[in-house]
C-alpha cells in the first residue's frame, strides 16, 4: 500500500497537467494573421510572398531576445505583417537544444491568390 500511494500521486500528477493542446492555443485564436503549422498541408487559397527566419543571430539577441515559442511565433507574425503577408506557413521549426537556448522558426509569408 505504501508503495502504491506515491505511484498514484504521480500518475494523477502526469494526467492533470498533461494537456491535447498546446499553451498557446488560446492566445493564437486571437491573432488576425492565420497560422499553418509545420507538417499541415499547403493552404490552395494562398501564394508565397517571401519568407522569413527567426531565431537568434548573435549574441546581442541571445541576452536581448525571450526566445520562447510563444515569442518566437508573435515575432513571425509581426514580421509576416509587416511584409503584407496574410498568414504563415511554418515550414521548420526548431526546438532550444543545449547549444543553442532559442527556438527557431522558418516560414512563408503568404498572401491569399487573386
Amino acid at each position: 500500500m505504501k508503495k502504491l500511494l506515491p505511484r498514484l500521486f504521480f500518475a494523477l500528477l502526469v494526467v492533470g497537467c498533461s494537456s491535447t493542446q498546446p499553451s498557446y492555443w488560446i492566445e493564437r485564436s486571437n491573432l488576425d494573421i492565420e497560422i499553418f503549422d509545420e507538417g499541415y498541408p499547403f493552404p490552395e487559397n494562398y501564394c508565397i510572398k517571401d519568407e522569413i527566419f527567426i531565431g537568434r543571430q548573435g549574441i546581442d539577441d541571445m541576452i536581448n531576445m525571450d526566445c520562447g515559442y510563444l515569442s518566437t511565433l508573435n515575432l513571425a507574425t509581426d514580421e509576416a505583417k509587416k511584409m503584407g503577408g496574410e498568414a504563415i506557413k511554418i515550414t521548420k521549426i526548431e526546438r532550444p537544444s543545449v547549444g543553442y537556448q532559442c527556438y527557431r522558426l522558418y516560414a512563408l509569408v503568404l498572401t491569399e491568390c487573386k
